[in-house]
């Protein structure tokens, strides 16, 4: 046994509790980590990343999110009351 450090085999990184989550939850997972600043800065990334369609009303909004996997992500915020909704779909 050496106390050197070992270098992976390959750049996959495996993480065995998310094996049976879809991109969606993995997301929704993420996301209840933030307080309401926070995930607002989580959904600019998913804008970057992933196709959305976004719906906006005064103070009322909601985004759909679909992923690689088809499983989709809704995301209801109240501004004024500064609350985010969060569920998950999976797509056959």
């Amino acid at each position: 046994m050496s106390l050197e450090p070992v270098e992976p085999s390959c750049d996959t990184l495996t993480i065995d509790f998310t094996s049976e989550l879809t991109y969606a939850q993995i997301a929704a997972e993420a996301l209840d980590v933030y307080g309401y600043y926070g995930k607002a800065g989580v959904i600019g990334e998913l804008k970057a990343l992933w196709h959305y369609k976004d719906d906006y009303r005064g103070d009322e909004q909601s985004y759909v999110f679909t992923a690689s996997d088809n499983s989709q992500l809704y995301i209801e915020i109240d501004h004024f009351q500064e609350i985010m909704t969060i569920s998950t779909k999976a797509l056959a």
